[in-house]
């Protein structure tokens, strides 16, 4: 089952959020994982014991993420999975949109399966 791991840029409300309308997902803050102690942690740090737990990180950032599972995918270094959020399409300030986005996500689909190494761009969904 899809265990959801937000990252520091994303508000711990939306994991709350995320919560309430699919109790049964796994879903986590950065803030809440591990006690909190990735907080400030470098991304690959935070890539890597996600990736040893089984979570699939959500991030806003599309810059630096993406260049890390670039590097790890030619170096063959698994991760278990990473869900883009584009920040035109769901601002950060967009709490409810960002909730129904995943919420949206994770009841589809195209959620089920396995997550090692995939990458996926979050679409914006309203209820």
């Amino acid at each position: 089952m899809m265990k959801l791991l937000l990252d520091e840029q994303i508000t711990p409300a939306v994991a709350e959020g995320v919560r309430r309308l699919l109790p049964n997902l796994t879903i986590l803050s950065l803030y809440e994982w591990e006690k909190g102690s990735y907080i400030g942690q470098p991304d690959p740090a935070i890539l890597a014991r996600a990736a040893e737990l089984g979570w699939t990180l959500v991030t806003y950032d599309l810059r630096t993420i993406a260049e890390l599972v670039s590097s790890w995918a030619e170096h063959g270094i698994d991760h278990a999975g990473v869900i883009f959020v584009p920040s035109k399409a769901i601002p950060s300030s967009d709490i409810g949109l960002l909730v129904h986005s995943i919420a949206f996500l994770a009841a589809s689909p195209h959620a089920k399966g396995r997550w090692r190494n995939r990458i996926y761009f979050l679409r914006p969904e309203r209820p």
